[in-house]
């Protein structure tokens, strides 16, 4: 039976790679993250992008990471999000 992951920062590295094998694994991923990929990771998820649903948000913003579990009836929650100033990796 496949899973309703919801992936908490699906947008960075670690939770596009994790969300790309989920999918491949045949479950449904919901990548909860405040932007969606960019760059080389968009190119990478494109043939993923059918097996997972986006939605903007906050890991500080609890009642709507809350609704957009109860919303997608997610069973699974990774935890991927950090924060991150994209100034410090040039």
């Amino acid at each position: 039976m496949a899973d309703r992951v919801m992936v908490v920062g699906g947008s960075g590295f670690i939770g596009s790679h994790l969300s790309k094998r989920l999918v491949e694994r045949g479950d449904l991923v919901i990548n909860y993250d405040i932007r969606p990929w960019a760059g080389e990771l968009d190119w990478m998820m494109s043939p993923y992008k059918e097996g997972i649903i986006y939605e903007t948000g906050s890991v500080e913003n609890w009642p709507q990471l809350g609704a957009v579990v109860r919303q997608h009836r997610v069973n699974k929650i990774v935890h991927a999000a950090a924060p991150i100033n994209l100034a410090y990796l040039g």
